[in-house]
């Protein structure tokens, strides 16, 4: 067996601190990720309070939060992605199918235990999101519900109801108002 050359041993040390450095970065995004999504997770629990009580004004202003707080979740898996195409690069590892479990099983420690550790509390808050989520949209669909019911009972309840006289015919709706005639 032949020792490394000099060179070699250089690239390779090279390459391990590019890895070190891409690899600390990519934690550091996934945890600013995770802190994101509990606190996107902490405004549609909110969110379901306020739409549950009717109060207009801080639904509204939590809605505003809501978009700023999307706007920097996805500037954060725009980060996360283009970091893992640098790490996917060191590692040789094809674009298409490279994923966070994929490096996961590549690292070493402590690496590994960070990363996996990050890819379980965000899996942990997808789920906690999509069930919220659908949860609001349950609660919105039944209050759009009770709103159209509602509304037709206003109409019903606003519109002058006919009446049968003694005659059997029924009385035409009052027409409220003058009459204006040609001169």
């Amino acid at each position: 067996m032949v020792a490394p050359s000099v060179p070699q041993y250089e690239d390779r040390l090279v390459a391990s601190n590019a890895a070190d450095a891409s690899l600390i970065q990519l934690i550091a995004t996934l945890e600013d990720l995770v802190k994101a999504y509990q606190q996107f997770l902490g405004l549609l629990q909110r969110e379901k309070v306020l739409m549950i009580d009717g109060d207009v004004n801080p639904l509204i202003q939590c809605l505003s939060e809501k978009e700023g707080l999307l706007g920097r979740l996805s500037q954060l898996e725009i980060k996360r992605q283009d970091e893992l195409v640098v790490l996917g690069k060191i590692y040789n590892l094809p674009e298409q199918s490279f994923s966070l479990p994929d490096l996961v099983a590549l690292v070493a420690e402590p690496y590994q235990s960070q990363l996996h550790s990050c890819h379980l509390r965000l899996l942990a808050l997808s789920a906690s999101i999509k069930e919220i989520n659908e949860v609001n949209s349950l609660i919105v669909e039944r209050t759009l519900q009770r709103v159209v019911t509602l509304i037709g009972l206003i109409k019903h309840l606003a519109l002058p109801v006919s009446t049968y006289q003694a005659s059997g015919c029924l009385t035409d709706f009052p027409v409220f108002g003058k009459t204006i005639g040609r001169g």
